[in-house]
């Protein structure tokens, strides 16, 4: 792709931190704008030429950071991803990072359901499921320090962990949301640190 467009300033309000160039500016507006969209209506309502004029560029110059709208959907959903390992790791307790988890999303519910009602269960449940083995898998680690369990055996205790996990955020996002979180995540994590314990053993 051959960079192109007008030379007009991206409108300030973008709250990124570290970039290091006009090129990562851009490209950082171009996603907090989709993300802002994004709250307001449906995936598949968003164009390239809506969300280019919004954000005071080109649509070249858009094409010159992202494919199409799907590749900006791509690059803002492993932000997403980041941003939350980010968060798994500053939380000692995955109880504490799973009410963060949830709150964060009632509180973007609007945005969540925009995007889960433009996008196929496949894709949805492919990006949760990407995104929290990894994750899932650092915190059976951190658990299982100090310990001789094998690397295989923590491995089957994380995609347990995970498996369980997703289930309880897809039956939450399905019922709207219209849970009590600390009581859902209370009951369920009190389930699931006894069977750790459990497998965690030797």
């Amino acid at each position: 792709m051959a960079p192109g467009g007008e030379n007009r300033p991206v409108p300030c309000g973008f709250c990124y931190q570290g970039v290091g160039s006009m090129a990562n500016f851009t490209e950082q507006a171009i996603i907090d704008t989709f993300e802002e969209m994004l709250s307001e209506m449906p995936f598949d309502r968003i164009t390239v030429t809506a969300l280019a004029r919004r954000c005071g560029i080109s649509p070249n110059t858009f094409y010159y950071h992202f494919d199409d709208i799907y590749d900006l959907l791509d690059h803002w959903l492993l932000q997403k991803r980041e941003f939350f390992k980010k968060s798994a790791a500053a939380m000692p307790f995955r109880k504490d990072w799973m009410k963060y988890v949830l709150t964060t999303c009632r509180d973007r519910k609007e945005l969540v359901y925009h995007l889960m009602g433009s996008l196929s269960r496949e894709r949805i449940e492919q990006f949760f499921f990407g995104s929290a083995e990894n994750i899932v898998l650092e915190l059976i680690r951190k658990e299982a320090e100090g310990t001789d369990i094998p690397e295989d055996r923590i491995r089957t205790v994380s995609q347990f962990v995970c498996y369980s996990t997703l289930g309880f955020l897809l039956r939450f996002l399905w019922l709207r949301m219209r849970v009590d979180i600390d009581r859902e995540v209370d009951s369920i994590y009190g389930l699931m640190e006894k069977s750790l314990e459990s497998m965690l053993r030797k």
